[in-house]
This record gives structure tokens, sequence and C-alpha cells, in this order.
């Protein structure tokens, strides 16, 4: 005779639900938390991705502006022109963007002459070609004649000197210089690539310009110390505007969400 063994499937006890849930609990918090954290990651670099677009699309609306005036930028962004410095506020895609843009004290000069408006203590002007061909660089009103290239150029700025080195030598500024023209040939199209280096305590003032027809450019890159540079600033021929002034204006945006901003600097050269 055979017999049927029955099972009886015991069930949990109150405590050891308990326990069960309490280990879930312990074991999503984390999880959960985890994932929270990474959305909230995500939206902010949505949030700083965006933000950086429209900074630097409002800088490049002001800077082709050709001149500054009250202006809407764009859809709820405006340029207020009145004291300085000069404000841009408004809010677009739920974004804060809080700017200003103010005239650099005591930076404006006659264009197309050499200037000490700028307190600029040396004036290097490159390349000049004379009717053989040659090529010169004039440091300070004295014509160098040098082979080289003329693309590259450092500048090394000791306790000592400032020294100007191109590709097969070095010439040196006399005396201890913190403020530098680097003026390129009206006729020039070259790109132009400046690294400055400075080894003093004292700031080294950098200030490269390109005539108002000149295709050349002004790549200026900070190897080392303090620098400030403004770099493509425009001359005109005193020949034909001899009465222009230019200046130079720094431009600051900030564009924010709660938490999440962003930043961007720049300057302008502005005929007025």
């Amino acid at each position: 005779m055979r017999f049927l063994q029955v099972y009886k499937k015991k069930a949990l006890t109150l405590i050891e639900v308990v326990i069960s849930l309490a280990i879930l609990f312990i074991i999503m918090i984390p999880i959960s938390t985890m994932a929270i954290q990474t959305v909230k990651m995500n939206k902010q670099a949505e949030d700083k991705q965006q933000a950086t677009a429209l900074a630097q699309k409002l800088m490049e609306k002001v800077k082709s502006l050709p001149k500054f005036s009250s202006v809407e930028l764009t859809d709820g962004v405006t340029l207020q022109v009145g004291s300085s410095p000069y404000r841009i506020q408004g809010e677009i895609d739920g974004f804060k963007v809080e700017g200003t843009i103010e005239a650099v004290e005591g930076y404006s000069s006659e264009l197309g002459s050499i200037t000490n408006e700028v307190d600029a203590d040396a004036t290097v002007e490159l390349p000049e070609e004379d009717a053989n061909g040659n090529l010169y660089v004039i440091v300070n009103g004295v014509r160098q004649s040098f082979t080289i290239n003329f693309k590259e150029l450092s500048i090394v700025k000791d306790t000592s000197d400032t020294k100007l080195i191109f590709s097969n030598g070095t010439t040196a500024i006399p005396n201890d210089k913190s403020a530098i023209e680097i003026i390129a040939d009206k006729d020039s199209s070259l790109n132009y690539t400046i690294k400055v280096s400075n080894n003093t305590n004292t700031t080294l003032n950098l200030y490269c310009y390109k005539f108002n027809d000149s295709n050349a450019k002004f790549n200026v890159i900070n190897e080392k110390g303090k620098v400030s540079y403004y770099d493509n600033l425009l001359k005109q021929d005193s020949s034909t505007i001899p009465s222009t002034i230019n200046r130079v204006y720094n431009i600051n945006i900030k564009v924010s969400k709660k938490d999440t901003y962003y930043e961007v600097k720049s300057n302008k050269a502005m005929v007025r």
C-alpha cells in the first residue's frame, strides 16, 4: 500500500517579513539615490551645454554690432546703453542673462599713428618690405633686418629686459618694458602666433594691431605669468580718416539657471 506524503508549506513569520523589507530598503536607498543623482547630473550637464551655447551666441551678436546702442539682442535679452558700464540683461528659455560692456579706462588711440595714449613703452612693427624685397622688423623706430619666420614670435619678460625671440635668434627691447604694441604691416595677411612668458611680478600688457582693411590675425598664447593682452585691434589709415578714435571695450556675459551657469569674456575694438 502506498502512502501519499503531503508537505505543508511553511509561511513566513512576521519577523522574517520585517527583516526582508529592511534588507530591501537598505539596498534600494543607495540605488535610488544614485539614480536621482545621475538624473540631476545629466540635467545640469544639459543646462550647462545650453548656457554655453546661449552665452557664446550672445557674445557673437554683441561683437558683430557696428556700434553699441540700446537694442534687443534676441528675444527677451536687451543691451542698454547709458551710463557706464553698459548692461546686458534679460531671460531666455528659462536662463537668466547678465552682462556688462565697459570701455577700458585710459585706452584710446588716434588710429593710423603710433601713439602713447595706451601707455605702451615699446613698439614693434612687422614685417616691412623695402624696394628690394627685404623684410624688416622695426623696434622702437629702429629698423632691424632678419631672415625669419614672421608668423611666430615669442616675447619673454625678465627682470632685466623684455626679449623678442624670432625663429633665427633674439632681439632685446632695452630695459624692463611692461607694455608693448605689436603692429602688423598694412598689407599683411598673415596669421601671427605670439607666445608670451612673464617671469616677473609685474603685469605685461600687449596690444596687437592690424589695419582696418588687413586680413592679418593674431593668436596670443599666454604661456606663463601675468599677461594682459588685446588681440586684433584695429587701425585705419590716417591719410583717409585722420580724426578717427579707436576704443577697446571689455565684454562679460553670464548665463545662469539655478546653480548652473556659464560665463564668457572677450574684448572688442571699436571705432568711435
